[in-house]
């Protein structure tokens, strides 16, 4: 990921600049740069599959944090994007300098992630107690022998004011810990699914209707006589403002039962005739705002409570990661099928 994220631009940059391009060369960079693109994809969905499974076994607001930084990221590149729109104008030089400025921002801050992943995270108290549990899953480890989960107090005491129903308030208070091991090879996903099948088809709908419309939709069908070339990036900026706004609020308002965030995302998909009767109707830009700002709010609390309790359901760790792993194929089925939904559009 962090090798493509930087290739991208060293490769316009250093092996193909564009004074010195013909046409055959014009060709390699482009399915070079495509060929980067697609690698991030595959690592994008690798990582998001493997975090989000660590997670699941973990108390919900570590689903819930890693969620909210899919939004908080939304958020930092609009305010990037809008940088350099300011610096470098929107002229060919200055868009390939924004360009370059988001994937170097990106391969940075992904060496960052992989220092914080090998050197810090694995020291987190919550990690060594995760640990902890599932070698006491597996029958290495004992709850008798020194060294036990109760003795990481600050767990208990951080958790016990907001996350009393949490696994970790039930592990530590309670001490519910599974007896026997349980081999990953005798872990059947069909049943998996049949538990937390609402929570999937939840986030899958919600992301199908969202793709659907975002970005798509906001970058190439609307327009705006008074905001001109700022209109799609403004648009895109207040849903990412909404997503964020969204995955924040289950800290208050959590909603945890699947079927009522199923028919949430049913719901949801009154949003596509009402954005296809806006940009019929043409209606003014403050409509398209608020529409738009309810589309990312509602997608971001339908998110977070989704990814967060689907796992939640499950008693055992290994179990908890496999339906944290499924989710997010759910999320990326609804989020590709959505992104080639958008393509419908062109036909208003």
């Amino acid at each position: 990921y962090t090798v493509s994220m930087l290739g991208v631009p060293f490769v316009d940059k250093v092996l193909f600049p564009n004074d010195q391009m013909d046409q055959t060369g014009g060709l390699v960079a482009m399915l070079i740069t495509l060929s980067f693109v697609a690698v991030i994809a595959v690592a994008n969905g690798f990582v998001q599959g493997s975090l989000f499974g660590l997670c699941g076994p973990l108390p919900l607001k570590y689903t819930s944090a890693v969620v909210l930084g899919t939004a908080v990221s939304g958020v930092f590149i609009c305010a990037l994007r809008i940088g350099t729109k300011v610096g470098f104008g929107d002229s060919a030089e200055g868009l390939t300098m924004g360009v370059y400025v988001y994937f170097s921002a990106g391969g940075v801050f992904s060496m960052l992630c992989i220092y914080l992943h090998q050197r810090v995270m694995p020291n987190l108290p919550i990690m060594l107690w995760q640990k902890k549990q599932e070698a006491m899953e597996q029958g290495e480890y004992s709850p008798l022998m020194k060294g036990s989960p109760s003795d990481v107090p600050s767990l208990r005491d951080s958790d016990r004011e907001t996350h009393h129903r949490d696994r970790e308030d039930h592990a530590l208070e309670e001490g519910r810990l599974l007896r026997h091991p349980v081999p990953t090879e005798d872990i059947e996903l069909m049943p998996i699914f049949r538990q937390l099948w609402t929570f999937a088809m939840a986030v899958f709908i919600g992301y199908l209707v969202t793709l659907s419309i975002f970005p798509g939709v906001l970058a190439e069908n609307l327009k705006s006589s008074t905001l001109k070339s700022w209109y799609s990036l403004f648009l895109i900026t207040v849903f990412n403002l909404g997503d964020m706004t969204g995955k924040m609020c289950p800290g208050r308002y959590q909603v945890k039962d699947g079927g009522l965030l199923f028919a949430f995302s049913l719901m949801r998909l009154a949003f596509v005739p009402i954005y296809a009767v806006f940009v019929e109707e043409r209606m003014p830009d403050t409509a398209f705002f608020i529409v738009t700002f309810s589309l990312g709010i509602t997608n971001g609390f339908l998110t977070t409570c989704s990814m967060s309790n689907a796992p939640a359901i499950f008693n055992d760790s290994k179990t908890a990661e496999i339906a944290g792993t499924m989710m997010v194929f759910f999320l990326l089925s609804g989020l590709s099928l959505g992104a080639c939904g958008g393509w419908l559009w062109i036909f208003l």
